[in-house]
């Protein structure tokens, strides 16, 4: 019973029903406590639903059945450190290391733990790794980047998060960091060419966004929670227009954190 309340859970998570798939995963455990496939999916589902801290109670219940399993191991370092818990973090993606070294995102997750804790030369041969064996996770080329950049070493840097975007073009958070460090290191030309391919991935998203020729951006103010039209009729095939530099520094942080932007645009208006 527990094996197939566990697959229904998963079953409805894939259909778009998180909320029902926990409710699976409860009848699974409900069954047998000691459902390890119930307390691992489940955490994942429960931490896309913002609740981190009972996810984090169900690996750590995960990890007592299988401390030697790799997967659990990791996933509970993750949870750890979204959570802040980077000591703990570390300990157990060394855990998963342990058993498996060549766990690609134990190695990105002790290495991200320890550029946390100020550790980013430590750090360094735990990205390596893990570019070695997964050159197209680009996100492992970001990180690695930012722990060199944090080491010191900014021309270094430069060219890992180059990779990334040769990887993927479209790599918003790969090209605002590039353009970031270039402002640093004095290559302002550079930085502005960054700086102007974010800016057209967004324009060209918000107008997919709303299906139309044109858009305006509404960006929010956090001070007020209210969105403010910034940037006025972007039409598609006339390239991105010249924004004051307040107003797309704010648009770059955005979208890059992952913050709401309004687009509006013909009959549709869509947070994206």
């Amino acid at each position: 019973r527990a094996g197939e309340a566990a697959a229904e859970g998963n079953r409805l998570y894939y259909a778009g029903e998180p909320e029902q798939a926990v409710k699976a995963y409860e009848r699974a455990l409900a069954s047998d406590p000691r459902s390890g496939e119930a307390l691992l999916s489940g955490s994942v589902v429960l931490e896309e639903l913002g609740q981190s801290k009972r996810a984090l109670e169900w690996l750590r219940k995960a990890s007592e059945l299988s401390h030697n399993d790799p997967r659990v191991m990791t996933a509970l370092g993750w949870s750890e450190f979204r959570s802040g818990l980077l000591s703990t973090a570390t300990a157990h993606f060394q855990d998963a290391l342990r058993s498996n070294p060549r766990e690609v995102y134990a190695l990105l997750g002790l290495g991200r733990s320890l550029v946390a804790l100020k550790r980013p030369k430590e750090a360094l041969p735990h990205f390596e790794a893990a570019v070695a064996l997964a050159p197209l996770v680009n996100a492992a080329h970001v990180w690695r980047a930012q722990a060199i950049e944090a080491a010191g070493d900014g021309e270094e840097a430069v060219d890992s998060y180059k990779k990334a975007i040769i990887n993927d073009s479209y790599f918003v958070e790969a090209r605002y960091a590039l353009g970031r460090l270039f402002m640093r290191l004095g290559r302002f030309n550079e930085a502005a060419l960054q700086f102007n391919k974010i800016l057209d991935v967004v324009l060209r998203a918000a107008i997919d966004e709303v299906k139309a020729d044109c858009a305006t951006l509404h960006l929010l103010d956090t001070r007020t929670g209210q969105f403010e039209e910034r940037v006025k009729v972007v039409a598609a095939d006339s390239g991105p227009p010249a924004l004051p530099s307040p107003a797309f520094g704010v648009l770059t942080e955005q979208f890059t954190q992952g913050v709401p932007i309004l687009a509006h645009g013909g009959k549709a208006s869509k947070f994206f």
